[in-house]
């Protein structure tokens, strides 16, 4: 778990960094962006105070971001599956229409010596 903090309550934001001190990265190698507001971000957004009640412990806070990012990596599964599905459809109808294409040249050369 890569998290990157930024709050607006300065004494949330140290009590934060305290507690997820091995955690801590850059926004841009973050997983996802630990809050106490809603920001605008293009990451997924945990916000202290929706994601977990204030006040948390060291230990609610850890089983919060826990769950907070195993939906995350669920979400980013079922993307990807349906991105994958989507693909599959893509390459049936190439298969579907090369196969049609040709078994109509097979049929016309038939036609064309059967005569």
């Amino acid at each position: 778990m890569k998290v990157s903090i930024n709050c607006h309550s300065l004494l949330l934001q140290k009590s934060l960094e305290n507690f997820l001190r091995g955690y801590i990265v850059s926004k841009n190698r973050a997983d996802f962006i630990i809050s106490d507001r809603e920001i605008d971000v293009d990451k997924p957004l945990f916000v202290v105070g929706r994601d977990v009640e204030k006040p948390f412990s060291r230990s609610r806070l850890f089983i919060e971001l826990e769950r907070f990012e195993k939906k995350i990596k669920t979400l980013s599964a079922v993307k990807n599956i349906s991105k994958n599905l989507e693909d599959l459809s893509s390459l049936e109808k190439e298969i579907e229409l090369l196969t049609k294409d040709f078994v109509q040249k097979i049929v016309q050369i038939v036609k064309k010596y059967n005569v």
